[in-house]
Order: C-alpha cells, then sequence, then structure tokens
C-alpha cells in the first residue's frame, strides 16, 4: 500500500493535528503528529508506538499527547486493517472497494461510542492519492462518515452506540460483498457497560463480514485496553 509503506509527520494546522493548535502553539508546545506505516501481520504486530498520534484535553482540562500505534496492520489473508485515529477507516475503504471486490455505495455497520457524523469536506477526482491526502490533511477522526457517502463510497450507516442496538443487530445476516463493519474500540471505554456478552455480540457480526476497519481510538480509550479487547474480538 504505497501511501502507507513508511510513517510520516503531520506539522501544519490540519487534519487530526488542528485539535488545540493555537493554544499548544501559544504555550510553545510540539506541535506534529505521527502517522505510523502500514504493515501485513497479526494481531501479535499491533503495539503502542512511541510517537503521538492525536492531541487533546484529559479530565483535569491540561492538553496532552496520546500515543498511537506502532504500525498499521492488514490481517494476513484477510480484508482487516487495524489503525489508530479512525479517519484512517475512509482510506482502507477506498482500498477494499479497488482491490478487494467490495461494492461500491456499501452498507456501513458503525460501532462506536461516537457518531463521527460531522460533515467534513469530500472530493470529487477521487482516486488514491486525493483519497490518502483527504483522509490524513483534511479530515479527522469525527468527519469522515459523511464525506464517505457524498463520495459514493458507503451508502447506508447503521450506528451502533449502545448495547441495546448491538443485540438488535446482532441476529441479522448481511452482504458479504457489501458490508463493511466498522468498529471504534472507545464502544469498550470503561465508563460504558462492558460484559462477555457485548464482546461475543461482535464477535458474532465479526464472524459474518468479509470488510472490517477497526480504529484503537488513543483520544479515547487507554491503548491497552483497546489492545486487549481487540485481541479478544480476533482470537
Amino acid at each position: 500500500m504505497r501511501n502507507y509503506e513508511k510513517g510520516f509527520w503531520i506539522e501544519k494546522n490540519i487534519g487530526n493535528n488542528s485539535f488545540h493548535y493555537e493554544e499548544r502553539e501559544k504555550k510553545g508546545e510540539k506541535l506534529k503528529i505521527y502517522v505510523a506505516k502500514l504493515i501485513e501481520g497479526t494481531i501479535k504486530d499491533i503495539k503502542i508506538g512511541e510517537n503521538p498520534s492525536i492531541r487533546g484535553k484529559n479530565e483535569n482540562n491540561k492538553i496532552i499527547f496520546y500515543n498511537g500505534l506502532k504500525n498499521f496492520v492488514k490481517i494476513k489473508g484477510k480484508q482487516i486493517y487495524i489503525f489508530d485515529n479512525h479517519n484512517h477507516a475512509l482510506y482502507f475503504w477506498y482500498i477494499m472497494q479497488e482491490k478487494y471486490l467490495l461494492k461500491k455505495g456499501a452498507n456501513l455497520i458503525h460501532i462506536d461510542q461516537h457518531s463521527d457524523l460531522k460533515d467534513g469536506k469530500h472530493i470529487e477526482n477521487i482516486n488514491i492519492e486525493n483519497i490518502f491526502y483527504l483522509t490524513n490533511y483534511i479530515l479527522n477522526v469525527g468527519n469522515y462518515i459523511i464525506p464517505a457517502q457524498k463520495m459514493g463510497i458507503i451508502s447506508n450507516n447503521i450506528q451502533v452506540r449502545t448495547n441495546y442496538k448491538l443485540k438488535e443487530i446482532v441476529s441479522k445476516n448481511f452482504d458479504k460483498e457489501s458490508t463493511i463493519l466498522n468498529i471504534d474500540l472507545d464502544f469498550w471505554h470503561p465508563d460504558m457497560i462492558n460484559d462477555d456478552e457485548k464482546i461475543n455480540n461482535v464477535k458474532k457480526i465479526i464472524d459474518k463480514i468479509k470488510y472490517i476497519t477497526i480504529s484503537t481510538s488513543p483520544y479515547f480509550i487507554d491503548q491497552k485496553i483497546a489492545i486487549n479487547i481487540l485481541k479478544k474480538l480476533l482470537q
């Protein structure tokens, strides 16, 4: 995947680096975030990196950095992509359609603590380079779904933000060639209701769907917790 063949820094006031940029700048803080490279591997390759992938305010209203993943990982033999900030999903949805027979205008099952439905910029000239630029330098963790709809990459958007909604869809069947499962591991934030049934229900959905994107969401959940949940879901 040539656009993620090596890691890179984002230093300008754009994308995920725009969060609290001016406030950080006034304090003389470091202003860049890191985007990891993509490798093919297994869940054993999912590790916390040493570089900040996003910055935000903690519970004490202090701006701190949150380290992302050491590498983004495509699971060997499967169409499962794992990354840190959720906007990267857009690029991988495009790749799934261009290389791996996912139908355009796919249905999206979005399992997340947040809707990610803020409206962001979309593009008319759709190609791999432009999608990569849009994903990394324009959009952020909260506004990538509506642009994907406007560009025809996805169509229907099923929002799963509660255990109740999860139970509602777990028994449904989905067309494997026209459905994306998009998971944010902050769905298991400690403030939410978490139990074995929740894990098992998501695993049942994973077993039904071929195309899957998973965000470890460093801003919204401790990455050690996120990786532990990920292992339960995929092992």
